[in-house]
């Protein structure tokens, strides 16, 4: 199992996890358990790409960025199209047809209610498979210096760059302006679309640019640039835009630009340049007058108004056309950078910080005042910054390092935010053993889970017992009787782990060591470097372009 290795607080998270999931799954599946660091890109790279298969389970888990509390991401990148080495990111390059089916419909349904059935559909049938392990939720933990920083605009959000509202509106006491420890991947490029990482996008996209709708801090949407939008059936949106929304240089913010941006978006993705982008199906903008915008689909798609739309910042079209950024969208650097987020930036250093100070123009926001990105590599670093008062706001805090800061730094102040998606064994679906169910099934058994939330989390989240995208707190989880649980008790179950692996015919000799049942086929279901065949996959056939 390889874990995330250069993900800060996270990265800690997961090593304080694993020794814990290597003893139990050695103990009760008899087998070896190996526990490797590798980097993000690195892991991305290896499993959407699927040509090297050198880990059974990739240690993954998602970020609570806002429009995940639509359960379309979440689910569609589980479908059967999205795995093999097509470059779209199936963190356990899981193919089934039906759970496919009921992924890709609930995005197509024509009513809420029949979504809503086609979401637990989904949930049951990924559950019931055993491809993931879910292990705790991802809680949202930051620290600050109660010293220095008024604390406002958390929410349920928490201290998180998902979070814009605890920045705009935290007010300083100390230093002007704050300064945000961070990870350095949101400081690699200004061409940010280009980047992976969820939390990254996110500071690009809701402060230094805005969507036309947004969330507040307790995941309530509400209208950013656009003055009002109309959810007119499920294939089409109307939105107007506000006619005070400008952009850093002063220009107006036009129905053109919004095309613009949602043009550039495709483009991106269609030429592997922009990793996050996920098109609507048939998706045509018209742009009727200067201020209004129409967004319609070719089939039933209820999530855009509560992901698309809240998810991208729009962009400053001559900017972006003076680079060219439609022909070449992964090959451009910008100097000035003009936006239309409520923070403008007035210093980038690649790899090192990123400065920006409030856009008092924005017709939402006004951030009480300019903030300091200050990039760390590792999270002790981080830690004795907050300490020596470096850095006054430390997102995305390991728990370990938040007690530590709240045992040694006299004014430090942990938050914890509930997470709505979790921390989970991706177990690599096409080779074995995980390709068998009774052998994923039995590595998720031998969990215990409360062990993880106690030694990773201070005692301070839940475990999750169910194998689903979405934790307990996710508003779209499905009823618990509707799927399969991974062990009868959170501290984990050895002896079902070891009696479904005898029931479906895997033996244990003098040693205790796991033996594969006589005569089965140890291929991959495809080979590497390939996609899932239609042959194999009849679904494959009918599944809308991923």
């Amino acid at each position: 199992m390889h874990y995330w290795s250069d993900y800060g607080g996270f990265t800690q998270i997961q090593e304080n996890m694993a020794p814990t999931m290597k003893r139990n799954i050695e103990d009760a599946v008899g087998v070896p358990f190996e526990v490797v660091p590798l980097e993000f890109s690195t892991s991305v790279s290896q499993i959407s790409g699927n040509d090297q298969r050198p880990d059974h389970i990739a240690f993954w888990w998602h970020t609570n960025t806002p429009d995940r509390l639509d359960p379309q991401e979440l689910l569609r990148r589980y479908s059967a199209d999205f795995a093999g080495a097509n470059g779209l990111g199936n963190p356990m390059n899981y193919a089934d047809c039906e759970y496919s089916n009921f992924a890709v419909d609930q995005a197509r349904a024509g009513s809420q209610e029949e979504r809503n059935e086609l979401v637990n559909e989904a949930q049951r049938v990924i559950s019931e498979s055993g491809v993931f392990g879910n292990l705790t939720p991802n809680p949202i933990i930051g620290t600050y210096r109660e010293d220095q920083v008024a604390l406002d605009g958390a929410g349920n959000g928490g201290v998180a760059r998902t979070n814009p509202n605890v920045f705009i509106k935290s007010e300083t006491k100390g230093p002007d302006p704050l300064v945000v420890g961070i990870d350095p991947v949101m400081t690699q490029t200004t061409n940010f679309n280009t980047v992976s990482q969820g939390v990254s996008l996110a500071f690009w996209n809701t402060q230094i640019h805005s969507p036309l709708v947004g969330y507040d801090e307790n995941y309530e949407k509400v209208n950013l640039l656009a003055e009002s939008y109309e959810v007119v059936d499920a294939q089409e949106v109307r939105a107007t835009i506000r006619d005070d929304a400008t952009f850093h240089n002063g220009d107006d913010v036009t129905s053109e630009d919004v095309k613009y941006t949602y043009d550039l978006l495709q483009a991106g993705a269609e030429s592997g340049a922009y990793p996050r982008y996920v098109n609507p199906p048939g998706f045509t903008i018209e742009t009727p007058s200067e201020k209004e915008v129409v967004f319609t689909f070719s089939e039933n798609y209820l999530p855009f108004q509560n992901t698309t739309l809240t998810r991208w910042g729009i962009l400053h079209k001559p900017t972006w056309e003076a680079q060219n950024a439609l022909e070449n969208p992964g090959d451009v650097e910008f100097d000035p950078f003009v936006g239309s987020g409520p923070y403008q930036i007035s210093s980038f250093t690649q790899g090192d910080s990123v400065e920006v100070e409030p856009f008092e123009d924005h017709p939402v926001h006004t951030p009480a005042q300019g903030l300091i990105y200050q990039a760390y590599r590792n999270q002790e670093t981080s830690v004795q910054a907050l300490r020596e008062n470096e850095i006054q706001i430390l997102p995305s805090t390991s728990p370990g390092a938040a007690q530590r800061i709240e045992d040694n730094v006299e004014s430090g102040v942990a938050y914890y935010g509930d997470g709505f998606v979790p921390f989970y064994m991706a177990h690599q679906y096409p080779i074995a053993p995980i390709k068998f169910p009774a052998f994923r099934k039995a590595c998720n058994a031998a969990i215990n889970r409360q062990e993880l939330v106690d030694i990773a989390f201070n005692g301070q989240t839940n475990v999750e017992m169910y194998g689903t995208p979405l934790t307990t707190a996710h508003p779209r989880r499905a009823p618990e009787e509707m799927m399969e649980a991974h062990a009868d008790d959170p501290t984990g179950s050895p002896e079902m782990a070891r009696t479904m692996l005898e029931e479906a015919g895997w033996g244990f000799d003098d040693e205790g060591r796991l033996h594969y049942p006589p005569d089965v086929d140890l291929e991959p279901l495809w080979p590497a470097g390939e996609e899932p065949s239609a042959e194999d996959f009849p679904c494959l056939e009918d599944l809308p372009q991923a």
